[in-house]
């Protein structure tokens, strides 16, 4: 879901060493004369989705049509650059690899996210379209239509053209949806339209847990016993959520 501009992203972007021209495009949902002000004095093009609705590729291709630079960068507006070389390492291996046509950045939590659902949100499998950039003769021969409403589709379609590279060094930093949430919370957040067999949830909280311990482990992390209990906890409830008992205690 996107969220509002603030004026801390448009400084942020603002403060941004870059050395090549290009447009940084975002997705606001909210009609403020103050940031159509803050806008007009930054290279930065804003796109409006009404009623606060999810990132579709149509208003991002309409945007992209008056693009006139080599390069654009799609950002989203939950998430903030984590120093002012954010957006010029990610371009970096654009500007020295002929084969480079895109490049994505690493999107990390905010310090003050519990280490655990710091650790879900940065193993979470983000839209490609919330931090990329890439060649906008690349877009000429695939715009965004007809790839759905994420990007997935849309990268895997560009690779006839060259190479996507992960830039690790260009970070953004954001907020998982729910930090801390109850046992009870999770349970009832997460469902299925077809309920799983207990056995099933009993199978997958036991792997999905095992996975995560390594993944902790493999971190280094000085105490990662409190890690080790919240991922058994999450784990349970998610899938124990999405059982036949999960449904009856929901009432639904």
């Amino acid at each position: 879901m996107t969220k509002p501009v603030t004026g801390k992203l448009l400084d942020r972007l603002q403060q941004q060493n870059v050395d090549v021209p290009l447009s940084i495009l975002l997705m606001r949902t909210e009609r403020l004369r103050e940031v159509d002000r803050a806008v007009a004095n930054r290279s930065i093009t804003i796109l409006r989705a009404e009623n606060e609705s999810w990132v579709s590729t149509e208003p991002l291709d309409e945007a992209l049509q008056h693009v006139f630079t080599e390069y654009a960068i799609i950002v989203s507006t939950d998430l903030l650059p984590v120093d002012s070389f954010c957006i010029h390492n990610l371009m970096e291996p654009l500007l020295k690899g002929d084969d480079i046509i895109a490049t994505r950045g690493a999107i990390v939590a905010e310090q003050d996210i519990p280490q655990y659902d710091a650790y879900r949100y940065e193993e979470t499998a983000h839209d490609p379209l919330k931090f990329v950039c890439f060649q906008m003769q690349v877009w000429d021969i695939h715009p965004l239509k007809n790839s759905g409403s994420h990007g997935v589709r849309w990268c895997s379609r560009i690779q006839q053209e060259g190479q996507i590279a992960h830039v690790g060094s260009a970070r953004m930093v954001g907020r998982p949806k729910a930090t801390n949430a109850s046992f009870e919370d999770i349970f009832r957040t997460h469902w299925s339209n077809y309920p799983i067999p207990v056995t099933n949830a009993i199978r997958m909280t036991i792997q999905e847990t095992l996975q995560d311990w390594e993944a902790i482990r493999d971190k280094n992390v000085s105490d990662p016993a409190p890690m080790y209990v919240r991922a058994a906890i999450v784990r349970t409830a998610e899938n124990f959520g999405k059982t036949e008992l999960g449904r009856i205690i929901r009432g639904g």
